[in-house]
């Protein structure tokens, strides 16, 4: 029965068919770490199907349709419940026998999703109040007190070590990947214990050789997983139970590499994602806010990471604001190049792991953006800003950032309510001579 975190047989059949149907295959773990560590070139509609939680309904529900596609996917099992409690394995959770199946059946990899020995919470004051086991301090009633740092870096180690052994020796086998419990790692906000991410981190990198967090169209990342990306915290998207196979085949489409092939583009339809602020995307613009509360907004598109050399442009109009930045190869919020736009001035500079610096600078008495097209230009020896498709001025750059996508912002230095609309975007690429 459909709920948060299930969806029929049925619906589960749609979407594996779509996916077959459009010529995707699904890879293994040691596929994706072979891609990720450039050993291995891979299809570009690949994917890697994964499950949380062991519970039995997802395996008898979905292994019939994998047989039948065949396709693979990977459990991650929280083994306190299948290995150690009174009733493991009891009709809920999948039991022993059932995982050295799936094991033995070719189609099924294991991977850890802790011990969970107090399931997927633990109470962190007097009153009981529960939060995320894996990132939060557990409250101690014999002590009437929280963990020590030492208490609680211990309960890691054992969920996170304890978990992968118990899979290991129960079915002969390595496992090399976890999944975050709730996808927290100790990012969240509510967590009590200041240096649960540093404790997580190092803990997971010393018994893993991956781990994986959801990420969503609202997320400020790129959804794919790319070489050289941070391998303990990869990418996966979780399909909704409203979504036909249809849509998830969009979702994907909105996420993949951009394939210029030496043609300009209209990018305004696909997946614009947030930065920071407000963005307002429609069918052929995307509007930028800056608000009482926040100077301004930034936003970068989706499946445009691996980019190299190449030219967009985008018109603008709008409330006026104090600059406008056009970004080129962006990785992140602490790496791309840019093109900034004030009435004043137009600068070109480089963020590279968060350290700006101004590549160029040109003055002007009265620069006038509202209405215009302004664009941007990068290869691998300079940087060209454009108005009206006529060039402004360029600057080398360091080189350091070798690829990434575009990207968008406005700012204010005062809180105000201001709203900037960038249209007719399209890109295209350059082919070194």
């Amino acid at each position: 029965t459909p709920e948060r975190f299930s969806m029929s047989q049925e619906q589960f059949a749609d979407q594996m068919i779509a996916l077959k149907k459009e010529g995707f295959s699904t890879i293994t773990l040691e596929d994706l770490d072979n891609f990720l560590n450039n050993r291995k070139e891979l299809p570009k509609k690949s994917f890697v199907l994964t499950f949380d939680d062991a519970i039995e309904n997802s395996y008898t529900g979905s292994d019939p349709i994998l047989k039948a596609l065949d396709y693979k996917a990977v459990m991650f099992v929280p083994t306190d419940n299948i290995f150690n409690k009174d009733d493991a394995g009891g009709g809920y959770y999948l039991n022993k026998n059932q995982l050295q199946k799936m094991v033995s059946s070719g189609r099924w990899e294991l991977g850890s999703h802790a011990l969970q020995q107090t399931g997927d919470s633990v109470p962190i004051d007097k009153k009981g109040t529960r939060a995320n086991f894996l990132s939060n301090k557990m409250w101690l009633e014999d002590g009437d007190r929280l963990e020590t740092d030492a208490e609680y870096e211990a309960r890691v180690v054992k969920e996170l070590k304890e978990s992968k052994l118990d899979l290991e020796e129960a079915f002969g086998i390595y496992v090399s990947s976890f999944a975050y419990p709730s996808s927290d790692y100790g990012q969240q906000s509510t967590n009590n214990s200041q240096n649960a991410e540093d404790v997580i981190k190092k803990h997971v990198e010393s018994n893993y050789k991956m781990a994986f967090q959801q990420i969503s169209v609202t997320d400020n990342q790129f959804t794919l997983n790319y070489p050289g990306d941070n391998l303990i915290f990869l990418h996966r998207i979780e399909p909704d139970k409203s979504w036909s196979g249809q849509k998830l085949l969009e979702i994907i489409g909105y996420t993949q590499s951009k394939d210029l092939s030496g043609e300009t583009i209209d990018i305004s339809e696909n997946v614009w994602k947030k930065i920071w602020g407000t963005i307002i995307q429609s069918k052929d613009s995307i509007t930028l806010t800056s608000t009482l509360e926040k100077s301004g907004s930034g936003t970068f598109l989706d499946g445009t990471k691996t980019l190299d050399n190449f030219y967009y442009q985008t018109k603008v109009r709008g409330d006026d604001v104090e600059s406008i930045s056009l970004y080129a190869r962006y990785q992140d919020e602490n790496n791309s190049y840019s093109c900034t736009f004030t009435d004043s001035y137009v600068k070109i500079s480089e963020k590279i792991n968060g350290q700006i610096k101004m590549l160029n600078e040109i003055r002007y008495d009265d620069f006038a953006f509202n209405g215009q097209i302004l664009g941007i230009s990068i290869t691998d020896n300079k940087i060209v800003c454009f108005k009206n498709e006529s060039p402004l001025m360029m600057s080398n750059h360091t080189n350091e950032i070798k690829n990434g996508g575009i990207g968008l912002s406005i700012w204010d230095s005062v809180f105000k309510q201001r709203n900037v609309v960038f249209s007719g975007v399209s890109i295209k690429e350059i082919i070194p001579k």
